[in-house]
Formats: structure tokens, C-alpha cells, sequence
């Protein structure tokens, strides 16, 4: 390729660079102002700003209404159009009022305040699991205020990993990993993370999974509200492979802003010949079973908009599929 035709390319490189860098920069300063604003508001006003803005991506932008009506409907049949479009603007509203109470968090939410505002359930048997000399593999989904579960755990004195997929806009994804380090939270990015796992839990720490997204074909076959899916199984074979509890844990409004309840509501042991969870696939089941038990409790707070249910696997796959789980787990 002659140097004529190299030079226009490159240009247009340095354009396409120069403008993402210019819309990174555009969207960091949106949020830090919309940061500015929510942190300057009482928390009533919150809640309003919440509502107006579950309306405006819910009935005006109709953000993501698709596929969040069809999952909804998929998961509950039988009720009328009507339950299902209030439940899907509920929980566009919880969904804003999270990331306001994320941007209000380090300012109300201290040791001395956070009785205030959080209830703790169940966690003695969690606790003495993350004193004792070994790993413990915690697993939540998008539902209540996930972000607040590990915050409050550092806020306690305990420290705890989280694997968490690296933002595309790198200024947010800094601000969002110093929210997360707070209280002394560490990120695993979760590209490539496999090696950085293992690791961390051979030292005896602890780790949290968001488990409720679609694994794909690596993942395997699962039943969540009714439909089959797939769930991730390299989160049970942490488990089994580095002798590690699995927790089952989850934050769940009770309240206005910034009133939760943080519980833990089911607890597998490798050494207990759970039977549940002796193969990935079984415990891969188990844990999106538990999930689907807390979400129910308060649907409107669970994340709609993921694609969790793609179309169904080709004949054969989900067998081999379950094949190639047991085999690993030899």
C-alpha cells in the first residue's frame, strides 16, 4: 500500500480517537453533574427524580421496553397488561434511585450512621465462614442495591473481591472502581480473570459474583423462572475446586432512599456433601434457583432489561452441554 492511500487512514483514525475521547469526556462530565445535583437534594427529592425518570425512559425514550415486557410476562403469566407495564416502570424507577443512593452513599453512609439505613440479616454463619482460614465464594444478581452488599461488608471490616466487567468509558469505569475502594473493596476485571481468581482464593479471600446475566455456549444449561437458560458454571467450580462455601446473598429495599436489608439466604458447603452441589451443573442450578427465590419477593427490583433468555439450544447442545460439565468435574 503506497503512502497516499496510508495517510488518509490514519487521519481518520485520529479523528475517530479524538471524537471518543471527546464523548468519554462528555459523559463523565454528565454524571459528576447529575452526581452534583443528587447530592445537593434532600433524599424525598430523590425519590421524585427517580419516578420522573423511570417515566421518561419507561413511556417517553421506551428504553429497552421490548425485551423488558417480554421477560416480565414470560416470568409471570396470567396477569393483565396493565400489572405488567406498572411493574416495568417500578422498576425503572428503582433502578434510578440505585444510582442516586450510589452517588449519595460516601456522604450518608458512614460506621457511625449505617444502622440507620441498613438491617443485616442471617449472617452469623457467613461471617464466621470469612474468619475462618478459608475461601468464600459469595453469589448476588442485579437486584436491589448489589453495590451496596460489598460496600457494607468493607464498611464492617471485612474485605471482599468483586468481579466486575471493566466499563467501556475509562474516566466512569476510575470513578466507579474509587466508589467500590471506599471501604476497601478490591475489582477483579472480568476479562481474562480466571488466573487472578484462583489466586485470591488460595490466600482464603472472598469473592463476589453478579451470577444472573447469560453465560452463553461456555455456560450451561439452566431453568429460571420456568425457561431455560444458561448460567455460568465457572462459579461453582471455583467452588469445588478451591474448597469454598457458596453464599447466597442480597440487598433488598425496605423503605425509602437508602433503606435496605442485607441478607444472606442460603449457604452450600463442599464438605457437607451437599448434594446439590457435587457437579457444576447441579450447583449452577442450585444458585440460579436461590436467585429466582429472592426476586420474587420483590420483582420490581430486579433488572428486566438483561437479555437473560436468548432462543433455545439446538438439539443435542444442552447434552453435551452436561457431558462436558461432569467431565470437569472428574
Amino acid at each position: 500500500m503506497s503512502e497516499k492511500q496510508t495517510k488518509p487512514r490514519r487521519k481518520e483514525k485520529k479523528k475517530s480517537a479524538l471524537l471518543l475521547a471527546i464523548r468519554y469526556r462528555l459523559e463523565y462530565f454528565v454524571v459528576r453533574m447529575f452526581i452534583c445535583v443528587v447530592q445537593a437534594l434532600p433524599l424525598r427529592r430523590c425519590w421524585d427524580l427517580a419516578d420522573w425518570l423511570g417515566y421518561l425512559f419507561f413511556d417517553v425514550l421506551k428504553v429497552r421496553k421490548r425485551i423488558t415486557m417480554e421477560n416480565i410476562r414470560a416470568a409471570f403469566p396470567g396477569h393483565t397488561e396493565e400489572t405488567y407495564n406498572r411493574l416495568a416502570k417500578q422498576m425503572w424507577q428503582h433502578l434510578f434511585l440505585m444510582v442516586i443512593e450510589i452517588a449519595i452513599v460516601p456522604r450518608k453512609l458512614h460506621y457511625n450512621t449505617w444502622r440507620k439505613h441498613l438491617q443485616l440479616a442471617n449472617m452469623v454463619d457467613t461471617v464466621k465462614l470469612m474468619l475462618e482460614d478459608r475461601p468464600v465464594v459469595i453469589i448476588t444478581a442485579h437486584f436491589g442495591n448489589f453495590e451496596l452488599c460489598n460496600y457494607a461488608m468493607g464498611l464492617l471490616g471485612y474485605q471482599t473481591y468483586s468481579v466486575a466487567r471493566t466499563l467501556d468509558n475509562p474516566l466512569l469505569n476510575k470513578f466507579l472502581l474509587e466508589f467500590r475502594a471506599g471501604t476497601g473493596q478490591d475489582v477483579i476485571p472480568k476479562k481474562d480473570s480466571y488466573e487472578q481468581i484462583v489466586g485470591v482464593l488460595q490466600e482464603g479471600a472472598t469473592v463476589a459474583f453478579l451470577a444472573d446475566q447469560y453465560a452463553g455456549k461456555r455456560g450451561c444449561p439452566v431453568t429460571f423462572f420456568g425457561r431455560e437458560t444458561s448460567g455460568h458454571k465457572a462459579i461453582p467450580l471455583f467452588s469445588l475446586q478451591q474448597d469454598a462455601p457458596m453464599v447466597i446473598g442480597y440487598s433488598i429495599r425496605t423503605g425509602g432512599p437508602l433503606e435496605y436489608e442485607i441478607a444472606i439466604s442460603e449457604i452450600a458447603d463442599p464438605r457437607d456433601n451437599h448434594s446439590e452441589i457435587q457437579s457444576p451443573l447441579s450447583a449452577t442450578q442450585w444458585y440460579t434457583s436461590a436467585i429466582e427465590r429472592f426476586v420474587r419477593r420483590s420483582p420490581h427490583q430486579y433488572w428486566w432489561l438483561h437479555n437473560r433468555w436468548r432462543p433455545p439450544y439446538r438439539r443435542g447442545q444442552k447434552r453435551k452441554m452436561e457431558s462436558k460439565a461432569k467431565n470437569k468435574a472428574a
